[in-house]
């Protein structure tokens, strides 16, 4: 009990001098710690401390949580040493002051009391002074005893990191089903909006023929009906008087401005339903670009969630005895590439989006110059307003055959790019779980070899056992013997023989 109070002590002293001296480092030389960690090849991040409810959450939840987390304790100790005594060793000649304060933190911490404070020291590796040998026999067994202590702690150690390997490998498979459900599920929903949309657009299309028809039809009953009354007025206005004449060219004037104002309020209804149609198709991008950033944030998550994996993997590999950081480090670099490469092209299509936009804008203005133009056109002959309109509806037409044409070609290039992105996000899964799966194999190899070590150095320990009795029968039979010969010798009834 005295002893895990005295570690468990020292172990909070270690804590508060290593605080102190993460303080300083992020006081006044913040900038010189971000390089020298980026030099390492980890993160600032990692220097702060956890608590152990922290700790248990973040990491999966067993029978090793104290001792596992002991070892992150430990690691980050190791981790501020090697940051603090480079900085040191740069600041020795430049800054005398901040090398000596900093040389008296590092000095205040002491790793080898923070190692495991419910153990006291050499209890594995140090021989007990109160144990007391008589013989040479009594020393074979007690280093006997001891090697096969060591032997079943270290087949216990393997059997609980094989367990808590397979339990991770199961929950990380979990989640890689969910979260292809995750995927499935929201392709279908903007396969059901896409197809909605195209939908709405085939319906307002018909709809704009329609009313393109119906003013056709319109303008030739209209042109039917001024040559007759043109024809009728020309003969009544021969019979009429000149009074009579300006009544009738009063009246015709106001029945050509009410006409007039029908023409523009049905542009304008035209004008209002083209409005409507470039608003919903705005909507219908915003939703497009907010379903893309819900399974970039997913995708994100997955990555941050496969990073805590590998450091719980290199964790596990340094208890064993694995040196992987360079192989890991080199595993991160790529991911860090392939994330820029994937940002690189979402502001590529966040730059084409843009010019969308841009080109959008600019056909509404000259749908607005083309009604102006229209509007004073209206004072020309009826023939050539016809014609005009004819030749405009055809440019209309072949507008809205381009506008789809684009709008198909921008719908075939994202499902491309939606296509792309998951077969790159499958084959970065299986690389991941064949690594995974290939450093299982090694360990396994690994722990082979230890348990044929300990086997052999067993079968060493029973032969000496059977030597030592061999020799023990030995000295018996010749003690024997020896005993026989000086009893003969020796005793007195032989000696009054020899005398006599």
């Amino acid at each position: 009990m005295y002893n895990s109070r005295y570690g468990s002590q020292k172990l909070m002293q270690n804590q508060r001098n290593a605080e102190t001296l993460l303080e300083f480092l992020l006081d006044k030389l913040q900038e010189e710690t971000k390089s020298e960690c980026e030099h390492l090849g980890f993160a600032i991040e990692e220097l702060f401390p956890l608590n152990a409810k922290e700790f248990n959450d973040k990491e999966t939840s067993s029978k090793l949580s104290l001792p596992r987390y002991n070892h992150y304790e430990q690691k980050r100790f190791v981790k501020l040493l090697k940051v603090s005594t480079e900085i040191c060793q740069k600041l020795e000649g430049k800054n005398p002051l901040a090398f000596a304060k900093l040389q008296n933190l590092i000095n205040g911490i002491n790793l080898s009391e923070s190692l495991s404070p419910v153990k006291p020291k050499g209890s594995l590796n140090s021989v007990s002074h109160s144990v007391t040998f008589q013989s040479p026999h009594d020393v074979i067994d007690y280093c006997y005893t001891r090697e096969r202590k060591k032997y079943n702690q270290s087949l216990r150690v393997l059997n609980n990191i094989s367990t808590i390997k397979k339990e991770e490998f199961e929950k990380i498979q979990e989640k890689i089903s969910q979260f292809d459900l995750k995927e499935k599920k929201i392709k279908a929903e903007l396969q059901k909006k896409e197809e909605k949309h195209e939908k709405h657009t085939e319906i307002q299309n018909i709809k704009r023929h329609q009313h393109l028809e119906k003013k056709s039809e319109i303008e030739e009953i209209f042109k039917k009906q001024c040559g007759r009354h043109f024809l009728e007025l020309e003969g009544k206005m021969k019979k009429l008087s000149e009074a009579n004449k300006i009544k009738i060219r009063e009246k015709l004037k106001d029945k050509h401005e009410e006409i007039k104002k029908k023409i523009e309020q049905d542009f304008e209804k035209i004008v209002m339903s083209e409005e409507r149609f470039i608003s919903e198709s705005e909507e219908v991008e915003k939703l497009m670009k907010e379903l893309e950033e819900k399974i970039d944030r997913r995708i994100e998550k997955y990555g941050k969630i496969v990073k805590m994996r590998i450091q719980s993997a290199r964790e596990h590999a340094e208890k064993v005895g694995y040196i992987m950081n360079l192989s890991q480090m080199e595993e991160i670099k790529r991911q860090e590439e392939n994330l820029k490469k994937a940002i690189a092209k979402s502001l590529t299509l966040s730059d084409k989006k843009e010019k969308k936009e841009n080109y959008a804008r600019e056909t509404v203005g000259k749908t607005k110059k083309m009604i102006e133009r229209s509007i004073n056109r209206r004072t020309k002959s009826l023939n050539e307003k016809y014609e005009e309109e004819n030749e405009r509806i055809k440019n209309i037409e072949q507008r809205d055959s381009r506008k789809t044409k684009s709008q198909l070609k921008i719908q075939r290039d994202a499902k491309i790019l939606r296509k792309e992105k998951i077969k790159k996000n499958i084959e970065k899964k299986s690389e991941q779980i064949e690594k995974y799966m290939k450093e299982m194999h090694e360990f396994d190899k690994f722990r082979d070899k230890i348990l044929e070590k300990h086997f052999k150095m067993a079968q060493i320990a029973d032969d000496i056992k059977n030597h030592r009795n061999q020799l023990s029968t030995i000295t018996r039979k010749s003690n024997l013997e020896l005993n026989m010969v000086r009893s003969e010798y020796t005793s007195p009834a032989k000696l009054n023989k020899n005398v006599a």
